[in-house]
């Protein structure tokens, strides 16, 4: 059975890979029904390939998936991370007909990674807007990044002690807030939104240039560079059909871990200065920036006053990067493919309905 849904699971030296178990096990133990249809990618920031199988509290023998180290450049233990260059070099090997990212951190509710793949099946929309949650209820815990750590730790210690059933209800009853910018509908022209799960169909990716290189991407998400696309689309009016998951269609949990920038030190600075040449023309060669992020570095801020905020969006920053670059495919030739891309994709809906109708006759 060829996969629906291809995610692409990034394990950063960060987090203990304990997480990882437990983002797997959301796969084996509570979305069994999912794994023929699913292929996973793991991508290991540093060499931890051969040391996740002992973290699993659960059998993978169904899972269908490949776990890669990537190689990056290591600084004081800390990788040089560039999450698109990797996602480029496994492009051709991701099969589904959709694709995901992940981290750790995230755990899938009971069943609903088959009702989202058959969700995609039926709908086949281009674009569909996860519904990641935070544990806690109180929106004093909701200030960017903190979430609930008590509420968070009740699912992971059901996780580990190896009390599934226990896990499986509690995602169902276990207060959670809703992701910044979320909203239950996507309003005409909407592209406001942040979300850290999306489900996209690998050949509209193809068609809008998601998968080019625009240059380094060190330190950056794939969320912002989705958001920023989806502004450049819609300003062409190629905006595509896009929806967002309800919980009982799609639901993972953002459970708690620290979180210490390490990735910006002064080793790590000096790393950017003795390989500047490389990354001419991006802000990580900014060594004023560098200073303010190594003297804020695991600092509690407005989200728009942290430093690397401006690293990612401000001028020659990554998110500026990645939008010029997709403005300027789809002014140099883009623009005529997707419109292509999306008359073609027309016509295989009509076609598969028309084929539907007559089968059931």
């Amino acid at each position: 059975m060829t996969p629906t849904l291809t995610l692409i699971l990034f394990v950063d030296v960060e987090k203990p890979l304990r997480m990882t178990g437990r983002f797997v096990e959301s796969l084996t133990r509570l979305n069994a029904e999912s794994l023929p249809k699913l292929q996973l990618i793991v991508l290991c920031q540093g060499d931890q390939a051969d040391e996740l199988t002992p973290s699993f509290a659960c059998d993978t023998s169904g899972l269908n998936w490949t776990v890669l180290n990537c190689g990056h450049d290591m600084v004081e233990g800390y990788p040089v991370w560039d999450v698109i260059e990797q996602t480029r070099r496994v492009w051709d090997f991701v099969v589904g007909q959709y694709v995901g990212w992940a981290h750790p951190e995230f755990f899938f509710a009971g069943d609903r990674l088959i009702r989202t793949i058959r969700y995609l099946e039926e709908f086949r929309p281009h674009l569909a807007i996860g519904n990641l949650r935070r544990p806690g209820n109180d929106p004093q815990q909701w200030k960017f990044p903190s979430c609930s750590r008590d509420v968070s730790d009740v699912l992971a210690r059901a996780l580990d002690r190896g009390d599934f059933e226990r896990a499986r209800d509690y995602c169902e009853i276990m207060p959670t807030r809703e992701w910044m910018y979320w909203s239950p509908l996507p309003k005409p022209g909407d592209s406001a939104w942040l979300e850290d799960i999306f489900f996209a169909r690998k050949d509209w990716l193809d068609a809008i240039g998601f998968s080019r290189d625009y240059g380094p991407m060190p330190f950056q998400d794939v969320y912002d560079l989705m958001q920023v696309t989806i502004e450049q689309l819609r300003k062409r009016a190629l905006m595509p059909r896009s929806v967002r998951l309800s919980q009982e269609t799609n639901l993972a949990i953002h459970l708690w871990h620290p979180k210490g920038w390490c990735s910006f030190t002064p080793e790590m600075r000096d790393y950017f200065r003795a390989h500047a040449d490389k990354y001419r023309g991006t802000r990580l060669i900014d060594w004023q920036l560098w200073d303010r992020l190594i003297a804020c570095r695991g600092a509690h801020m407005p989200k728009d006053e942290q430093p690397v905020i401006h690293l990612r969006r401000g001028p020659a920053g990554t998110v500026t990067r990645f939008a010029l670059g997709i403005a300027e495919y789809l002014k140099r030739g883009g623009r005529e493919t997707v419109q292509q891309y999306y008359r073609e994709f027309a016509a295989g809906q009509k076609t598969s309905r028309k084929a539907l109708a007559v089968a059931s006759q």
